[in-house]
């Protein structure tokens, strides 16, 4: 597992603090003891995080470690370029499976489920699920690249949930 400084990657996302770890998960023949020692790393974080209830962990994996921290929306200057188009054409094609969503949020979360480019990133609590996602690609497009785990260490005072009002304006940008 290599560890590297954060700096730059974060510079768009001023509300998470990433911790000065970004791993990479290597698909290699020592795969085994890249993930050990991940989970070595994770351990210790969450003992720190035991000890000082006043932060959360959170985990993303990349299949992909190129990638930066940007949602897939952003990996293409088309997408984004096109971006109310492509939300609006899902809709139109699929409502059925957006009838019972109240928020612009719920559709986006609906539209990423289904992998449609979104602007919303996935982040787990779960560590061993980020590492599911960092190792597996059901497209078969990165399945010889590294993948990537990103760690964050956020204050609890600043994590905003689905219905807050911070959430429901920034989906609506």
């Amino acid at each position: 597992v290599d560890a590297w400084s954060s700096g730059k990657a974060l510079a768009r996302l001023p509300w998470l603090f990433l911790l000065s770890l970004l791993l990479f998960i290597k698909k290699s023949e020592k795969h085994h003891s890249y993930i050990g020692e991940l989970l070595s790393i994770i351990k210790e974080i969450k003992e720190k995080q035991n000890k000082n209830e006043s932060f959360e962990i959170f985990f993303r994996g990349q299949v992909n470690s190129i990638w930066g921290l940007q949602s897939g929306i952003f990996r293409s200057k088309r997408l984004i370029e096109n971006e109310d188009k492509i939300y609006n054409e899902i809709l139109s094609l699929k409502p059925d499976y957006f009838r019972g969503n109240k928020y612009i949020y719920e559709n986006l979360v609906t539209i990423q489920h289904f992998e449609g480019p979104t602007r919303l990133q996935d982040i787990t609590t779960n560590p061993l699920m980020a590492l599911y996602f960092a190792c597996t690609d059901e497209k078969k497009n990165d399945q010889d690249k590294d993948g990537r785990i990103f760690i964050f260490k956020e204050n609890i005072d600043n994590i905003n949930y689905f219905d807050s009002d911070k959430i429901l304006i920034l989906c609506n940008l």
